[in-house]
């Protein structure tokens, strides 16, 4: 049996790069899968900022990660029982704010800023990737200066043969892969 419910609280916290390290891509990953009873994901008074990739090569392959990425693992014999309630938090400057995969019984964001954040892909704000019949609320929100479809071209230092960005694709030649993302639907906050 294990297990039949998880309550996840992240109140009053900061999550942040330091600067005298590497710039890494990270924040919060969480993973939940529907247990018998209701479990809970509240994230409440805090601040998600300077979350992006040093190398724009992996910034460019990040289709869903984000500074606080919280995914619902389906299970089949269960009914999603996963709520999420994220308020009165900042997301600023990352690489893409917030991301919902997976089923959910409801997800609220409610009074939150987010504030020059960037994706490659869709997403710059909030990445949505869920189930449609997900009951869903963003209220009270401010979504100022992001960009889905950018790069931070500041970061490209060492990249110039490996990195060409056009009008509707990216070229990559490097170490880690090779290869052409064409841009299809780009959108998002």
């Amino acid at each position: 049996t294990g297990v039949q419910y998880c309550e996840f609280v992240i109140r009053s916290s900061y999550f942040s790069n330091l600067a005298t390290m590497p710039v890494v891509h990270g924040g919060i990953y969480l993973t939940i899968k529907s247990k018998p009873s209701n479990s809970i994901v509240r994230v409440t008074d805090s601040i998600f900022e300077h979350q992006i990739h040093s190398d724009p090569i992996q910034s460019i392959m990040n289709l869903y990660e984000s500074a606080l990425l919280v995914r619902a693992v389906d299970n089949k014999k269960v009914e999603p029982n996963i709520t999420v309630a994220v308020t009165n938090t900042k997301f600023i400057n990352n690489e893409r704010g917030l991301t919902f995969i997976g089923p959910f019984l409801y997800v609220n964001v409610t009074s939150c800023e987010f504030v020059d954040n960037i994706a490659m892909h869709a997403g710059a704000g909030i990445l949505y990737l869920t189930d449609v019949s997900t009951p869903s609320y963003v209220t009270n929100c401010t979504f100022q200066t992001n960009a889905a479809g950018s790069y931070r071209p500041d970061k490209v230092i060492a990249y110039e043969d490996a990195f060409q960005v056009s009008v509707d694709e990216v070229r990559i030649h490097s170490n880690c892969c090779k290869g052409v993302i064409s841009f299809v639907g780009k959108g998002g906050a």
